[in-house]
């Protein structure tokens, strides 16, 4: 009886509700509805208790409408399903709380967590941007940072980029690293890129293998591959070239669209200023003007007094069997005695002068203690006229100024095999007299020997004239006795 009357106390409700074409209301100050609410529920001291049931009757439902909305009574298959639930076109969704905007207390390690408990990635947003993404096992990638990482395909790219717009542009590049501001910012394609620092390598877009470290470390670089940067603008301006090796401030920096291949820089601010190959720059500031050339090898900048190490010299590689149009054209003597050996001091800022070095940087580089060393070698110049004059104008020890911004240079190891033809022209010289002088000592021991004979010769006959004279004089003693003897 009861029943019956609570409900036809509900349908008259209701039909003077529908009547006035407002909302139903329940409320215990008799108010009526809100003009928005189909249902407006009003109470102080009772809430709104909706159907209670398990899983398993949850999952029973037959065409449950989209929004339908149950309270789970156990735990479920996954152990956390107690709560409310709701239908979602096409699958039951459990209705969490979420984490609070000023955080959460009471969590429990291990068991709360923030993430995904389906196969699908964690995506994070900022201004409704791309701002972080951490992938599946089928794609590998992990990404930190307002639009990092925005245009990457997912396609099991096994990227990781930190940092704002961090890899930015990459579409199909893999198994590449960049943490920093804009790091690797316009990459599409290249791979296997590490990175590290602000905009560093900033400017790539095909090129692999390459690892950076430092403030905008390989910043132009857009397709060379295989290049190492580590410092401050290391290898800042290089653009196309491969292969290459750059440690400190500014070390291999170039210049605008100059590319080096296959070099090494090791020192901070050294670093030439045109394209080379195969150059190698060990020390402080070495400068554009001290390399001349491709496979180069320069050590020590103009503040450099010695050289040290274990050993005496330098091992050349020397087989005959790599060496081709090989010819006596050295010269010897000729050329040694126009050299004139000197004793000097110098001063490298003059030599900067020459260059056109910037004061800014000369002034880095002390000097002090090279001008006031003294030194010992050959003028240039000197060497250059000796050559002409010998015509020994193929010597390589000397490397002759192109333009006004060069200067002379000597290698001095070039020098001994001028010097060996030097003493073996001498030996043949001192051969050749040792040889006379044998033969004039040959004919001096025949005179010798010829007037030892005469001296022989000259001994008998002396004896023999006096034989003779002795005769002589007997016969003369003789005469008279025989004429005496005549008379008697």
């Amino acid at each position: 009886m009861k029943k019956n009357l609570l409900l036809g106390t509900c349908l008259a409700i209701v039909a003077t509700q529908l009547s006035h074409a407002q909302g139903v209301g329940i409320n215990d100050d008799g108010s009526m509805p809100n003009n928005s609410a189909m249902l407006d529920v009003k109470s102080t001291n009772k809430g709104l208790l909706i159907p209670r049931m398990t899983e398993a009757q949850r999952t029973a439902i037959a065409l449950p409408a989209n929004g339908l909305t149950v309270y789970q009574t156990d735990a479920g298959a996954s152990g956390t399903g107690i709560g409310f639930w709701y239908y979602d076109v096409s699958v039951w969704r459990k209705l969490e709380t979420g984490w609070r905007l000023t955080g959460n207390a009471d969590t429990v390690d291990g068991t709360n967590f923030l993430g995904t408990t389906d196969n699908k990635p964690l995506n994070f947003r900022v201004n409704n941007q791309k701002s972080g993404r951490i992938g599946l096992a089928g794609d590998g990638s992990t990404f930190l940072g307002y639009q990092a990482g925005s245009n990457d395909d997912y396609s099991n790219r096994q990227n990781t980029f930190i940092g704002y717009q961090a890899g930015s542009s990459n579409t199909t590049g893999s198994r590449n690293t960049a943490n920093g501001y804009q790091a690797l910012f316009s990459n599409t394609t290249g791979g296997n890129n590490t990175v590290n620092g602000y905009r560093v390598l900033f400017s790539n877009i095909t090129g692999s293998r390459n690892t950076a470290n430092g403030y905008q470390a390989l910043f132009y670089n857009t397709m060379g591959s295989r290049n190492t940067a580590n410092g401050y603008q290391a290898l800042y301006y290089n653009e196309t070239g491969d292969d290459n090796t750059a440690l400190g401030n500014m070390a291999g920096r170039g210049d605008s669209d100059v590319s080096f291949t296959q070099c090494t820089f090791i020192g901070s601010n050294s670093y030439p200023e045109v394209a080379r190959t195969n150059v190698t720059m060990l020390g402080y500031g070495i400068l554009n003007a001290q390399c001349t050339g491709d496979n180069q090898v320069l050590l020590g900048n103009t503040a450099v007094l010695e050289i040290r190490a274990a050993v005496t010299g330098i091992t050349a590689y020397s087989d005959k069997r790599f060496k081709s149009n090989i010819s006596e054209d050295v010269k010897g003597l000729d050329f040694i005695m126009r050299l004139r050996p000197v004793s000097y001091n110098t001063n490298p800022e003059i030599l900067h002068q020459i260059w056109g070095t910037p004061d800014s940087l000369v002034k880095k580089i002390d000097h002090s203690q090279i001008k006031n060393t003294r030194f010992i070698g050959l003028l240039a110049q000197e060497v250059h006229e000796a050559m002409k004059q010998s015509g020994y104008t193929s010597f390589t020890g000397i490397d002759i100024p192109r333009n006004e911004k060069e200067v002379y240079s000597l290698r001095y190891v070039d020098f001994i095999m001028p010097m060996i033809k030097a003493i073996q022209e001498q030996q043949s010289m001192i051969e050749a007299q040792q040889k006379e002088i044998q033969t004039q000592k040959a004919q001096i021991q025949n005179l010798i020997q010829e007037n030892e004979t005469l001296r022989a010769q000259r001994t008998e006959i002396e004896k023999m004239k006096a034989e003779i004279e002795a005769i002589k004089a007997q016969i003369m003693l003789d005469k008279p006795q025989e004429a005496n003897a005549k008379k008697k």
